[in-house]
């Protein structure tokens, strides 16, 4: 059985495939920020620069969800206006 009902919206397979590339490379590169800023932080004497670079990666992690489910529904949009 799937987690999501039935008439969840997913927009095209090439559009969900090209979602899914964009947000897998946002999320590398915040965990790779948000661990690069905590050995600066805790493990060097460089704690401004890597608690800044720690900062930003957890917020980019944190708003992950919201630009993927921007993308979804502008690819819905854009499918729509193309079927009209």
């Amino acid at each position: 059985m799937s987690d999501f009902p039935e008439d969840y919206p997913y927009a095209s397979v090439e559009a969900e495939r090209r979602i899914k590339t964009v947000t897998t490379i946002i999320s590398f590169v915040s965990v790779g920020m948000l661990l690069v800023g905590l050995y600066l932080a805790l493990l060097t004497p460089s704690i401004g620069p890597g608690s800044l670079l720690t900062l930003i990666g957890f917020v980019a992690l944190i708003f992950l969800p919201f630009i993927g489910k921007r993308m979804r529904n502008a690819a819905l949009a854009r499918e729509a206006g193309q079927d009209a």
